[in-house]
């Protein structure tokens, strides 16, 4: 068999390196599809694992930046998170015998029977606080805790002027040998004169239980399955219970576990963890 000629030679070399290149790029090429696979399912795992984590947290990034608590929930909060999360300061007002709101009268009231998604009596209420009750008392449902009802909530100040000087009548009426000024001393240990209560901001709720009435604004409501619920899942909902026994030498007011008051989210949580209660907070803030 004749010997390849130079040119044959020179061709067949040629094609070997084609070869050979086309083999390394081709090899390459294989190396970086699979080094993005194998990205890609890294990523979607770490995607996955984020979406277990994050389950129905509200809004956790902002819980992260305010060093907040996360809170899950078992109903859909997505349409109330924009309420239960406002940081307007008006929410923090305080109204107290040392800090009177006079005749003031709040622009946002709505009527809580007109909820939709609840079924609440009747009574005056901020249109903001009233969606966070009720995603509230929807959350207690999904948990077993049925008929949260309002006894009261916005009061307007001739209504808490004519309430209070009923209460007076009631303790003279009980104690013949009072005077009106006793009576009246009486009555503001668990009642406030009109311009003092909190319940004219709109911002408040007195809660019962539906045909309960033995724990009607009662200290036995706090061991009712629905005063429990509320006050150990309240602030996840913006509230806090207003009137706890041990603070009744900063507030006033007598032991309350039927009064909650909206401060929102924020305020609420940090009231909760600290132990502090509406007075010893605003004062912190300096407001």
């Amino acid at each position: 068999m004749p010997g390849l000629s130079k040119r044959e030679l020179r061709q067949k070399t040629i094609c070997g390196v084609l070869l050979a290149l086309i083999g390394i790029a081709l090899l390459v090429l294989g190396v970086l599809l699979f080094t993005k696979a194998l990205n890609k399912n890294s990523n979607a795992v770490q995607d996955n694992d984020k979406e277990s984590d994050a389950g129905t947290v509200l809004d956790s990034s902002r819980q992260d930046e305010e060093d907040l608590p996360a809170s899950s929930y078992n109903i859909d909060i997505s349409e109330y998170e924009e309420y239960i999360y406002t940081e307007d300061e008006k929410y923090l007002m305080l109204v107290n015998p040392e800090n009177s709101c006079g005749k003031y009268v709040p622009d946002d009231l709505v009527y809580s029977s007109d909820a939709t998604e609840y079924d609440f009596s009747g009574y005056n209420i901020d249109r903001v606080v009233l969606k966070a009750l009720t995603a509230m008392c929807l959350e207690a449902e999904s948990d077993g805790i049925f008929g949260i009802d309002i006894t009261s909530a916005y009061r307007s100040y001739a209504y808490q002027d004519a309430l209070f000087g009923h209460y007076c009548d009631q303790e003279m009426s009980k104690n013949p040998s009072l005077t009106r000024k006793e009576a009246e001393e009486i009555v503001s240990t668990y009642s406030c004169r009109a311009g003092t209560s909190e319940h004219q901001t709109g911002l408040c709720v007195d809660l019962r239980v539906r045909g309960d009435n033995d724990s009607l604004l009662e200290e036995s409501f706090a061991d009712t399955g629905a005063g429990a619920w509320l006050a150990e899942n309240c602030e996840r909902f913006g509230f806090i219970l207003r009137f706890p026994a041990e603070k009744t030498d900063k507030t006033g007011i007598i032991y309350e576990p039927w009064h909650f008051r909206f401060v929102g989210y924020k305020a609420a949580n940090e009231m909760k963890s600290s132990g502090l209660c509406l007075e010893e907070y605003v004062e912190k803030l300096g407001i």
